[in-house]
């Protein structure tokens, strides 16, 4: 292999330079077509720096960076042949710094960006100079790139031999060295691109010990010459000072990248180890579902500090679902980086979901094929809550209620009812807000929330409905307790009606298909004694018993597992039915606490399984 190389820098040396370098950028792009895995990872990571731009933008940069990594290679082999040319032609952006750079007690650090090894060619023999490299897995090119790399007055020593190093620096050489993001073996982070990153410090280590200046540096191709560009020094003196010499050494390449993104290898996995999480939350439209996932999602960035949650609502066509429930049955890993499939089906809409993404998270049976396609091409983790339209083992995780009569998968995790979780803030925030609409509170008489949802199949006697409110107001009134009623978008207009009338002069009546406000909800289970939902809402019966007793009353026909969820949770002691014969008597029982009920908390059983699939 080694002999190959050799002939093949020969050659190219023989090649016309304009020639050799439209030659290493149809190798970039033949490598383009066929490293899918690079492809896909580069396609992920400028999308993470380039949120703003298009599908087709994005993946012109990735092309592009391709053939700058052809084309760098070819220079590569023709460094021999061209060493002087590149020298002649190499156009000094500051040439007072690179004086200062050239008198010693200095380090370039760059990163792996435009053609490093022809940096290293033009600077090596103008003064002392020596790299620090780290060993390539082939050990031919290993052993061809440092023969370049002496022949042209460089010194090589590897990242792991610290005592060579430590002479050349002894001797006044000027040590060159990349800013390697993502590398694993680093317990320092900082924050590149917006990702808490392990990050390398040795530049910033070898400059306090030895009292160096760190010149952050880059080379770009401009035509047939290139432009080396120093930023002014970096002086570091003590440990304390490493945080902030980083963020300006991340911040002056975040700059260059930006502006010139071509000159990037883009396909290392550098966010990989990142800390902090991109959290995608697909969302169907459903106030429910919405909530479910935002509540999944806080909990995960509550695990991962500085995680970034975004939320995409979508409505799908019943043509849309259709086939993306096609493709999901033959969707797998090797999607990654893909998007053919999503570009017919969604159109115009990739563009909103086409993000940069570590876990993608919905709820319901509509948006779980798109999840678990949209996590494929983006080699993400797919999280999905209530169960999917198909395949429960393709998806990381799976939140499923209890009440769902399903099998259990390794990556399936039960709950009572639905996941919500609050914040201290949010739910303190929301009482605060629910006060000040409702002036008239007394804090020395019970308060109890009433929570009414509306009819899920036609099985309800109305008559029996009125008579348990009216009975609930007269039981009320008799025991000083303060009423704070709300209705959903699904009561029946008949109801309003009734409460608009009847219940006009209670502490606080909203009728949410008339006027409604987002803290109502949580700001009436924060703020009141006891609380009561009717059986129709899993979600609202979940929310309120997860913060104060819950008590759950029949107004409507419900379904199957809605029946079994308030049967189960009455089983274990989380609530009890009541009726207009015992209303009066649970709720005095509940308040005076003679009748203790549990909490549902589904925080720390997601919790645990969340650990283990991040």
């Amino acid at each position: 292999m080694y002999q190959f190389l050799k002939i093949l820098s020969k050659f190219f040396s023989i090649l016309p330079r304009s020639f050799s370098l439209q030659v290493g950028k149809q190798l970039g792009q033949i490598f383009y077509f066929l490293s899918s895995k690079k492809k896909a990872q580069a396609l992920k990571n400028v999308r993470l720096v380039f949120p703003e731009k298009s599908f087709s933008e994005v993946l012109n940069i990735v092309k592009e960076s391709f053939k700058n990594f052809g084309m760098s290679l070819i220079e590569t082999l023709r460094v021999p042949e061209d060493a002087e040319f590149l020298r002649k032609n190499l156009i000094i952006e500051d040439k007072d710094l690179f004086k200062s750079l050239k008198s010693g007690s200095s380090i370039l650090c760059g990163i792996h960006s435009g053609s490093w090894e022809v940096a290293n060619s033009c600077l090596g023999g103008q003064f002392n100079y020596v790299i620090i490299a780290k060993k390539q897995k082939l050990t031919s090119w290993d052993r061809f790139l440092n023969e370049l790399r002496k022949s042209f007055g460089l010194e090589v020593v590897y990242e792991d031999d610290l005592r060579s190093l430590i002479d050349f620096l002894k001797k006044g050489y000027v040590l060159g060295l990349v800013f390697d993001h993502g590398s694993g073996d680093s317990q320092f982070y900082s924050s590149f691109f917006g990702k808490v990153l392990p990050t390398p410090i040795g530049a910033l280590k070898l400059a306090c010990k030895f009292k160096r200046k760190i010149f952050p540096g880059v080379i770009k191709r401009e035509g047939l010459s290139f432009r080396l560009e120093i930023s002014k020094p970096l002086r570091v003196e003590k440990k304390e000072e490493f945080p902030q010499k980083a963020e300006i050494l991340n911040n002056y390449f975040e700059n260059f990248l930006k502006k010139h993104p071509f000159e990037y290898l883009w396909w290392y996995k550098r966010f990989k180890r990142a800390k902090n999480l991109n959290i995608l939350v697909l969302s169907d439209g459903k106030p429910g579902h919405t909530k479910q996932s935002l509540s999944l999602a806080k909990l995960i960035a509550e695990k991962r500090r500085g995680s970034f949650i975004e939320v995409v609502k979508l409505e799908l066509s019943k043509f849309q679902r259709f086939w993306l429930n096609v493709v999901f049955l033959f969707s797998c890993p090797k999607c990654f980086g893909c998007f053919r499939c999503l570009r017919v089906i969604l159109g115009k809409d990739l563009e909103r979901v086409f993000k940069y993404a570590d876990v993608i998270i919905s709820c319901g049976a509509s948006l779980s094929s798109l999840n678990r396609i949209l996590a494929y091409n983006l080699s993400c983790k797919s999280f999905i809550i209530q169960k999917p339209c198909l395949g429960l083992k393709k998806f990381d995780l799976v939140v499923l209620p209890s009440h769902d009569r399903v099998k259990n998968f390794k990556n399936v995790v039960r709950i009572k009812g639905s996941l919500s979780f609050f914040q201290e803030e949010e739910v303190k925030d929301s009482r605060e807000k629910l006060k000040s609409i409702c002036p008239g509170v007394r804090e020395d008489l019970p308060k109890i929330g009433v929570f009414i949802g509306g009819p899920l199949n036609k099985n309800f006697n109305k008559n029996l409905s009125l008579e348990f409110l009216k009975t609930l107001k007269e039981k009320s009134f008799k025991n000083n307790w303060q009423l704070f009623v709300t209705t959903s978008r699904r009561t029946p207009y008949f109801l309003e009606e009734f409460l608009e009338k009847e219940f006009k002069d209670i502490s606080l009546l909203i009728i949410a298909n008339k006027k409604n406000y987002p803290f109502v909800s949580l700001g009436i289970i924060s703020l009141c004694d006891l609380i009561l939902v009717s059986s129709d809402s899993v979600s609202m019966i979940t929310e309120a018993s997860s913060l104060k007793p819950t008590l759950v009353f029949s107004l409507f026909g419900v379904k199957d597992k809605q029946r079994r969820f308030v049967e189960d949770i009455s089983s274990e002691g989380y609530t009890q039915v009541i009726t207009k014969e015992n209303l009066e008597k649970t709720l005095k029982g509940v308040l005076t606490k003679d009748i203790s009920l549990k909490n549902i908390d589904n925080k720390e059983t997601v919790e645990k399984i969340i650990n283990s699939k991040l």
